[in-house]
């Protein structure tokens, strides 16, 4: 039962919403909306709407950044009551259709936009008018938001979306300053507000370095899922990584992907930015099969951050292939996914920003979460280190958590209760809900 704050009528809407994304019914941006926040150095709310969401209304607020760079915009949605904290979620990659600029419009006006995934990259630094070369362009209306971001919003955390637009142009070290430009809104006009942070690939990679040897007693924790560690480490891969394939159209089409990222990140302002040292608790997660940034910059940031970090590893029980596997960051059939990849996110954060004892729900898929177990069973029969995993299940092992499955109808269940019944059935144990928090570290 989600219990009387949220009713059972829920159920239909909660699978609809978060398994399509997030809808927001925000009205068209229009120039004499933007030319109210043509002024230098200010940072101005190009509008407001009441919106419902999963039962409850929200407040949804659009915000143009233009004080201490080029003009930057994020989407910041409001908890149901009083929320807990904010979490600042960093997309490098979405493309925007509203904001009047040249490189929006141009993009989004493309053929390729539409189906929402590459199209010729002419903004980056350095750009040469021969290249064909495809940059990773999603094209975000904005009134649809990511789904990962309704986990934190349906448990009552603000959720400020930043968008980076990768695609025009612009060096690593300039989103970076990004993010620390929206952290600096966040901390005035919410001081003491608890902050956390959520960045996958890129995103993850400028969170990293936002924050590196940086004291905030504000911010408590970051997820930095299948990040890009240290550019510099990168190069070496790909510098290397034709002789990784016997499929040279392949191999080139890796070169193609990252020529963008090599004309943004090879100057000197990038390069200063070197190897993130961890200074909140962060979970990192990825995967043995990432075709796109190796596992071993991971493993090395575990490595040298060992204190800080969880490093939640998607074991996989053969090694990586380049020639046959598809160039993400995970697989088909398995491996590291959005939704079990989601309820340790939550949990993570919940735990450090400003954690409480309320009933809290963490979403999941069935479909993800049961293989997942099964490969981390394999993973300990071959005696891999699941010292990561354990310690992901431990943040979630508590009897304030609901695990609330969101393509069905069953009813969520207490996480001990969830954890007991899938870790027995897949590792031989004989746990109950009442012991398995404390036996976890036995596995």
């Amino acid at each position: 039962m989600l219990g009387s704050k949220y009713p059972r009528t829920l159920r239909t809407t909660l699978f609809f919403s978060i398994a399509l994304s997030l809808l927001l019914a925000l009205p068209n941006c229009t120039k004499s909306d933007l030319a109210q926040s043509d002024a230098a150095e200010s940072i101005s709310l190009v509008n407001t709407e009441t919106i419902a969401i999963l039962g409850g209304n929200y407040t949804s607020e659009l915000w143009l950044n233009r004080k201490g760079g080029p003009p930057l915009y994020w989407q910041y949605v409001k908890g149901r009551e009083a929320s807990k904290g904010v979490v600042v979620y960093v997309l490098p990659y979405t493309g925007l259709d509203w904001s009047l600029e040249a490189p929006d419009l141009d993009f989004s006006g493309r053929a390729q936009a539409t189906t929402g995934f590459w199209a010729e990259d002419i903004y980056g630094p350095s750009y040469s008018t021969g290249s064909t070369k495809p940059i990773f362009y999603t094209l975000i209306p904005r009134n649809l938001l990511p789904a990962a971001g309704s986990g934190f919003i349906f448990n009552n955390y603000d959720v400020l979306f930043l968008h980076h637009r990768f695609y025009a142009g612009r060096n690593a070290n300039n989103y970076v300053d990004d993010l620390s430009r929206a952290l600096d809104w966040v901390r005035a006009t919410l001081p003491g507000k608890q902050i956390g942070i959520y960045g996958l690939s890129l995103g993850g990679y400028i969170s990293l370095h936002a924050l590196s040897n940086r004291s905030d007693s504000q911010i408590k924790s970051l997820v930095a899922v299948s990040p890009l560690v240290d550019w510099n480490q990168q190069v070496t891969f790909l510098d290397s990584a034709s002789g990784l394939y016997t499929n040279q159209t392949k191999a080139a089409l890796l070169a193609d992907f990252f020529e963008p990222y090599r004309r943004r990140f090879a100057n000197n302002a990038s390069n200063t930015l070197g190897e993130p040292t961890v200074s909140v608790p962060t979970l990192l997660t990825h995967d043995d099969w990432d075709i796109l940034v190796p596992v071993a910059q991971a493993e090395r940031l575990k490595t040298r951050n060992s204190e800080k970090v969880t490093f939640l590893r998607f074991h996989k029980s053969t090694s990586i292939n380049y020639d046959s596997m598809k160039m993400d960051h995970s697989q088909d059939g398995g491996g590291m996914k959005e939704y079990n990849v989601m309820p340790f996110a939550l949990a993570f954060t919940f735990n450090r920003v400003s954690s409480d004892g309320d009933v809290k729900y963490l979403l999941y898929r069935k479909s993800e979460m049961d293989p997942f177990f099964t490969e981390m069973a394999t993973a300990r029969g071959q005696a891999k280190d699941l010292s990561g995993f354990k310690a992901a299940l431990k943040e979630v092992c508590y009897t304030k958590y609901y695990m609330y499955e969101i393509q069905s109808a069953e009813a969520a269940s207490l996480a001990p209760d969830y954890l007991a019944v899938n870790i027995n059935a897949r590792f031989g144990t004989t746990f109950t809900s009442s012991n398995v928090c404390t036996e976890i570290d036995g596995l």
